[in-house]
């Protein structure tokens, strides 16, 4: 072989180490730039994730303190019919005890 075609050679190989370190660097740019990319996403996702997660722990709260106080509500009519109920009964109690203590003792 020539000397010319030992540069040619030399040449050649220099031109591909060139061209493999570059290869190379790109290669890590892309790894390190996919690798912030996936870091953003993931932290977008959990700040996604989490921020579904309080609305439906909101909107749970919500309607569990609807719920509640629909029965809360209901429960009250109820008491009130009750109660209004047992002071109709109280009187007639009242008017009986009064009716047996006095025919009882009012005659003696």
């Amino acid at each position: 072989m020539s000397i010319a075609g030992i540069e040619k050679v030399r040449e050649a190989e220099t031109k591909a180490a060139q061209i493999k370190k570059t290869s190379e660097e790109a290669a890590a740019q892309i790894i390190a730039d996919g690798k912030k990319e996936s870091k953003v996403l993931l932290e977008d996702a959990e700040k996604k994730g989490t921020e579904t997660y309080k609305a439906a722990i909101a909107f749970a709260e919500a309607k569990a303190e609807e719920s509640y106080q629909k029965k809360i509500d209901s429960e009250a009519v109820l008491c009130e019919q009750l109660k209004a109920s047992a002071r109709e009964n109280l009187m007639q109690a009242a008017s009986a005890i009064v009716g047996k203590v006095v025919g009882t003792y009012g005659n003696d």
